[in-house]
């Protein structure tokens, strides 16, 4: 995946990396690995598409609420003209993930767990008209899906998520956001031991995007590198 556009690709497109952390073997504990593991996750990608070291990558954040640049949303930049410039990240011992597109993009990833109190956190996740979850993995993709579009927005968690409404799933697997930005749209991608979710906004609400996702779980005592058993997923 080097240039421009991966594969030749002209349409949007997003780029996804998952793996899964053994903080053990890199002798720091699962707080500490989590980060810097999704910071050089997100290096390694973005150097993949420009051919260049992972130290060249260009990377800067801009808040989008006051235009710092310690802090806020982060993106290639400056970007080689006509290259894809939008990135997101995120991490949830074990799991890093991480995103790279020529639209704006999102990316949430939450390991599965069974100790949150959902009842207690529903006025500050779920829109008036939203479904209400039924189990506590229905909770997690609904989380994950809000959590992806407040990035893709550059709000982050600044902004409420119970003031974001998904609608339903058309047979694609997007939801289209009518509150959101337009032609806002945002999909879960399957996995048995994390939620994960990729938003993205187009220039018109038909427009495909083509969705790559890579998966990699290192076996014990192997260093997060982004190698491993891969699986890809295609979602337009």
């Amino acid at each position: 995946m080097t240039g421009p556009a991966p594969d030749g690709r002209a349409e949007p497109w997003v780029e996804v990396r998952v793996t899964e952390l053994d903080s053990a073997a890199i002798g720091l504990g699962p707080d500490a690995a989590a980060r810097p593991a999704a910071h050089a996750l997100l290096r390694r990608l973005c150097a993949q598409y420009l051919g260049c070291s992972p130290e060249q990558v260009p990377l800067a954040r801009r808040c989008v609420t006051c235009g710092a640049t310690d802090h806020g949303q982060p993106r290639l930049e400056p970007a080689p003209p006509g290259a894809a410039r939008y990135v997101s990240l995120s991490h949830s011992h074990p799991w890093a993930a991480v995103a790279l597109g020529n639209v704006p993009v999102g990316v949430d990833v939450e390991a599965f767990r069974t100790d949150v109190a959902w009842n207690r956190l529903r006025p500050f996740v779920l829109h008036s008209d939203d479904e209400v979850p039924q189990d506590q993995r229905d909770w997690l993709r609904v989380w994950t899906r809000k959590e992806a579009l407040a990035k893709m927005t550059g709000h982050g968690l600044t902004r409420p998520l119970a003031r974001i409404h998904l609608g339903p799933p058309h047979p694609d697997g997007w939801r289209h956001t009518p509150d959101e930005p337009a032609h806002s749209r945002v999909r879960s991608l399957d996995h048995d031991r994390c939620a994960i979710a990729v938003a993205v906004a187009t220039a018109a609400a038909d427009t495909a995007v083509t969705v790559r996702a890579q998966w990699s779980a290192p076996p014990p005592g192997t260093p997060a590198d982004g190698r491993g058993a891969l699986r890809e997923e295609s979602a337009r």
